[in-house]
C-alpha cells in the first residue's frame, strides 16, 4: 500500500495498488519528472525514487497528486491519452 489509507487518499491508493505505477500517471499527463515534482511539491529526486520503487509516496504526496488529477486541464489530458490509439492512423 502506498502511504496513507485515509478516505481522502483511497482513490489514488487504489489506482496505485492496482498496478498503475506512479510513472504511468506522470506520463499520462505529459509531465517531465521536474514538472511533476513542482506540481506536487516534491523534489525531482523523490519522484525518481518513487518511480524506481525505492520510496513510497507519503500522505501529503497522495493528497497533492489527487488534487492535481482533479484539475480540469490535467483530467482532459488524461482522457486524451487514454483514448489515443497506440497505432498510427491509416492514411491510405
Amino acid at each position: 500500500m502506498y502511504g496513507c489509507v485515509c478516505r481522502d487518499c483511497s482513490k489514488v491508493n487504489a489506482v496505485m495498488s492496482n498496478g498503475i505505477p506512479f510513472r504511468a500517471i506522470r506520463l499520462s499527463i505529459g509531465y517531465s519528472q521536474a514538472d511533476f515534482a513542482d506540481a506536487i511539491l516534491l523534489s525531482e529526486r523523490s519522484i525518481k525514487r518513487i518511480e524506481a520503487g525505492s520510496q513510497n509516496p507519503g500522505r501529503r504526496t497522495v493528497v497533492l497528486l489527487r488534487a492535481l488529477l482533479r484539475r480540469p486541464e490535467v483530467a482532459d489530458q488524461m482522457k486524451r491519452v487514454a483514448f489515443e490509439s497506440p497505432f498510427p492512423s491509416d492514411s491510405r
